[in-house]
């Protein structure tokens, strides 16, 4: 009986029955790890677009900040060559021609 073809047809469904949940199980593994990237990718471009976003916002408030440390230094400028200018005059005022 143990030669029988039945029994051996038996025997191989088995083993392949036996195979078949071994891969079953290493794929619900891998589409564990599969979803797990997933959310763990959503995650790196949520972050992403929030870093880019806060660069973006930095470089804007630095040109910001550049154009008025720019316009505070040509209205020093101009204040000094005003300055300059008074001190010429009271120089010119005290001296007896």
């Amino acid at each position: 009986m143990a030669g029988d073809p039945d029994n051996l047809v038996l025997a191989q469904l088995r083993e392949i029955r036996a195979d078949i949940g071994q891969v079953k199980a290493k794929l619900d593994k891998l589409e564990t790890k599969v979803d797990k990237l997933d959310k763990d990718n959503e995650t790196f471009k949520y972050q992403l677009t929030h870093t880019f976003g806060l660069a973006g916002m930095a470089n804007l408030q630095s040109q910001l900040t550049q154009e008025k440390a720019d316009e505070a230094l040509a209205r020093q400028k101009r204040m000094d060559e005003q300055f300059a200018e008074i001190e010429r005059r009271l120089t010119n005022v005290e001296e007896p021609q």
